[in-house]
């Protein structure tokens, strides 16, 4: 996550938060909650399935350095 998207999502969250602790909601806030909530979900789901994915790179990368012997230059990961 890059350091602009990590403060666009601080921002969101204390957005949210704020939302949430109010009591009542204008129509046009229950949307903008709505729609917050919602674009924080998708993030997440967005960075597990990219964690995933480079994990998923990352031991293809460490099963061929085992095939090429560089298995004790490169400590692997857990």
């Amino acid at each position: 996550m890059t350091p602009g998207a990590l403060h666009q999502a601080r921002r969101r969250d204390r957005r949210i938060t704020a939302l949430e602790r109010r009591f009542s909601l204008t129509p046009a806030e229950r949307r903008e909650l709505q729609h917050l909530t919602e674009a924080r979900d998708h993030m997440w789901r967005r960075l597990m399935s990219r964690i995933d994915r480079h994990t998923a790179a990352l031991r293809r990368l460490e099963t061929y350095a085992d095939e090429i012997g560089l298995r004790g230059a490169i400590p692997r990961s857990k």
